[in-house]
Formats: structure tokens, C-alpha cells, sequence
């Protein structure tokens, strides 16, 4: 006769008090933060996210920046004392990024938070780079090729996604991000002071304190740091050499090309990865994306650069492209991103719209006018759309209430 078998040994579970704590929910796919190069998605927290709830969250910080940033590339355009306004307003601006970095490794991440920090990202770059090409301080064909870079890059992501491969944020990606901010608020420097000498003392000021920065991190055995301030302080030293032999419209140039050079440098690995792991696998969905991710940013920069159409519809084509990029890739985890016929049908109208507004005759702003302005109403309508049809990917449920 068989036995009946042993009952199974029990364990005192230590369960949430429903008090205080919410009831535990299921695990979800783990998404990778959409187009983001500086915040490793992979990486886990250090620490068990804090208790209570911040006076504001890292989500309303992150959309704090995106409703700011119109403002400090309103005053690109105003007299010498608005765009000294514009240096100090941005630099701030960009600064809530370490803000909201840090109360999200404190309270802990959203998945909403996953995808608009690094898109705010791009929005920050779109604001102050396109208005830099129409401004004349750097040449159009550095900022068209950034902007290609990023686009391709999202593209990439995309593509891989699509077939289950999350591409790991590499550090390099990092430091692009940082050379990007840093390097727009040198180049504000720059064109404002325009004085090789004070620049120097500047740019000295700059080593020293990045020097500073990095001997308190090897002191206290923070590798990371010791790694990003080493990259900064023989940065400052190489601009401050630049400076000094060639001073403010050299070393303006210098940032550029160097901005440009780092930001393909860190997109070469997504690229390369694409080549070797994907291959023969791309379908027509990968090419549209791809496509569209080189025209559109070099028609909008040409629009700046070679008619009078306003700069603004530009800036909001570029910004909300590369939002929707973003999303785009966080759906391709869950594979529902739109289709390849929608994705094209979309892009190549504003691709046409481009088109139109630099083929138009001269002297017809009226109707270059309406054009950008179909086109930004194209572009923006479309987006909100998918990001309010897609909401279910990216906003966190909220916890269920404990009756009683």
C-alpha cells in the first residue's frame, strides 16, 4: 500500500502590513528605457527604493523640463542680456536632470519615467541645437549630423526590439549625453563672451575644478566618478589649448566638430550590432524607420538653413520625431509598435511637407508658412495619439485600495 506523502513544510511568510504597505503586484516584462544612452536600463538599484512620498516626483520634474525648455530657446533670439538669460535658465534647466535622477534611485522608477527622462533628453538637444544651426554658431551639416545619429540609433533600437535583443546602454553613450549639454552651454559662452583671455580663465577654472572633482573621487574609491571626472579634466585642458591658439570662433568650431565626433562614436556599437546580429532579418518595417530617420532630420535642417520657414515648426518636427521614436521602441518590447505600412505612410507625408517647403519659390512665405504649419500639426496630432493609444505600455497601475 503507498503511502500518502509527507504535507508540504510550511514557512512563516512575512507578509505587508495592510496598513501601510500596498499589496505586491505581479511582475512585469521588464522594459528598456526607449532610446536612452544615459541611464543603463539593465542596471538594478543600489538600494531598496525609500519609504514615504517625495514633495515631487521624478516624473513631474522630468515633465517640468520638457514645458521649460520652449522658453530658454525663446530667449536664443533676444538681445545680448536674454541670451545670457537663456545660458543661466538652461543650464539649470538641464541640471533637474540629476534631480530626477536621483529621486527616482531614491523612490524608485516608473515605467512612465523609463520612457519620457530619455526623451527629454532629446527634446533638451532638439531645442537648443536646431536654433545653434539657424543662429549661425555652428555649421548646419554638424547639426544634421548629430540629429541623424539619434534618429538612426532609435531606428536601430527599434529593430532590435522588434526581435527580442535589448541593446545595453554602453558608457560612451553617457558621456555623449554629457558632451552634448556641456557642450551647449560653451558654446552660449563662447558666442557671448568672445574673449579668447577670459574664455582661458574659464576653461582653467574648468580643469581645476574637474581635477578637484576627480582626486575626492579616488579618495573616496568611487570608480565611476574617477572615470567621468578624468574625461572631463582632459577635456577642459584640450578646449583650453584650442582656445588659446586659436581663440572663440575656433574653439566654437572645435565644439562642434567634437560634439559631432562623440555622439557617431557611441552610436557606432547599436549600428555595427544592427549590421552583424540582424542582417538579412530587417524587413520593410526596419527600412522605413530607416529611411526616415536620415531624410527627416536633414530636410528640416536644410529648411533652417536655406528658406524663411519658421524655425519653430523645425524644432517641434525634430522634438516630437524623436519622442516618437522613443515610444516606439518601448512597444517594439511589447510588439504592439505600429505597423510598418502607418509608420511610413506618417513619416514620408512630413517627409513631403519637408520637401515642399524647400522647393516652394521664393518669396512665397505665406505658403511656406502654411505648409510647416500643416506639417507640425501632422506631426503633433499623430504622436499624441499613439502616445494616448499606447498609455497601457507605459503608465503604472496604481495599487489597489485595502478596503475597510
Amino acid at each position: 500500500m503507498t503511502k500518502p506523502a509527507p504535507p508540504p513544510i510550511l514557512r512563516p511568510v512575512s507578509t505587508p502590513d495592510a496598513a501601510t504597505d500596498p499589496a505586491p503586484e505581479p511582475a512585469a516584462p521588464s522594459a528598456p528605457a526607449p532610446a536612452s544612452e544615459s541611464e543603463p536600463a539593465a542596471t538594478p538599484p543600489a538600494r531598496a527604493p525609500a519609504r514615504g512620498k517625495p514633495w515631487i516626483t521624478a516624473n513631474q520634474v522630468t515633465f517640468l523640463r520638457l514645458i521649460l525648455l520652449p522658453v530658454g530657446a525663446g530667449c536664443l533670439y533676444g538681445p545680448a542680456g536674454a541670451r545670457y538669460f537663456a545660458l543661466i535658465f538652461m543650464t539649470l534647466v538641464g541640471c533637474t536632470d540629476f534631480v530626477d535622477g536621483y529621486l527616482a534611485r531614491k523612490y524608485g522608477t516608473t515605467k512612465l519615467g523609463s520612457l519620457m527622462d530619455p526623451i527629454a533628453d532629446k527634446v533638451f538637444v532638439a531645442v537648443v541645437f536646431v536654433p545653434f544651426a539657424d543662429l549661425g554658431w555652428m555649421p548646419t551639416w554638424v547639426i544634421a549630423g548629430v540629429f541623424v545619429r539619434e534618429f538612426l540609433v532609435t531606428a536601430a533600437r527599434t529593430s532590435h526590439e522588434r526581435r527580442g535583443i535589448v541593446l545595453k546602454s554602453s558608457y560612451l553613450g553617457k558621456v555623449k549625453t554629457w558632451f552634448q549639454m556641456a557642450g551647449a552651454a560653451i558654446a552660449f559662452l563662447l558666442i557671448g563672451v568672445h574673449d579668447r583671455e577670459r574664455m582661458n580663465l574659464l576653461f582653467g577654472i574648468g580643469v581645476g575644478i574637474s581635477l578637484a572633482g576627480t582626486v575626492l573621487a579616488l579618495v573616496l574609491q568611487r570608480w565611476n566618478q574617477v572615470r567621468g571626472g578624468a574625461i572631463f579634466t582632459v577635456s577642459f585642458a584640450i578646449f583650453l589649448g584650442v582656445n588659446a591658439a586659436g581663440g572663440p570662433d575656433k574653439m566654437l568650431a572645435f565644439m562642434g566638430y567634437t560634439i559631432l565626433g562623440i555622439t557617431w562614436l557611441s552610436g557606432l556599437d547599436y549600428l555595427a550590432s544592427g549590421v552583424r546580429r540582424l542582417g538579412r532579418q530587417l524587413d520593410g518595417a526596419d527600412h522605413v524607420r530607416f529611411v526616415a530617420a536620415v531624410t527627416i532630420p536633414i530636410l528640416a535642417l536644410l529648411c533652417v538653413k536655406y528658406t524663411d520657414a519658421p524655425v519653430w515648426a523645425m524644432i517641434v518636427v525634430v522634438a516630437f520625431e524623436l519622442s516618437l521614436g522613443g515610444l516606439d521602441q518601448l512597444l517594439a518590447h511589447y510588439k504592439a509598435q505600429p505597423s510598418g505600412l502607418a509608420w511610413g505612410v506618417r513619416s514620408f507625408a512630413i517627409i513631403a511637407l519637408l520637401a515642399a517647403i524647400l522647393v516652394e519659390q521664393p518669396g512665397a512665405a505665406s505658403m511656406r508658412f502654411i505648409i510647416a504649419v500643416l506639417m507640425t500639426t501632422l506631426s503633433t496630432v499623430t504622436t499624441f495619439t499613439i502616445f494616448w493609444q499606447s498609455r497601457a505600455h507605459y503608465v503604472d497601475e496604481r495599487p489597489a485600495k485595502v478596503a475597510g
